[in-house]
């Protein structure tokens, strides 16, 4: 736990950086993962998402790069 603890607040920080970074780029999209992740999305190692949340998260980036195409 003190560890998943750790790489959370680390996560959240890059996430934050990266949309700091990237909000003043004309042509790239900011797309936040807040999803509260459960065990089963994760691939057997614990660590990398299952096939289930890469489709999720395929999902989410393309409907984002969709949306700024109509914008």
């Amino acid at each position: 736990q003190p560890l998943r603890a750790l790489f959370g607040l680390r996560a959240r920080g890059f996430d934050k950086a990266a949309a700091t970074l990237l909000a003043p780029l004309p042509n790239v999209v900011y797309v936040p993962f807040d999803h509260d992740l459960q065990p089963k999305d994760f691939a057997p190692d614990g660590y990398h998402p299952s096939e289930t949340s890469c489709t999720a998260i395929a999902k989410l980036l393309v409907d984002a790069a969709l949306s700024r195409q109509r914008d």
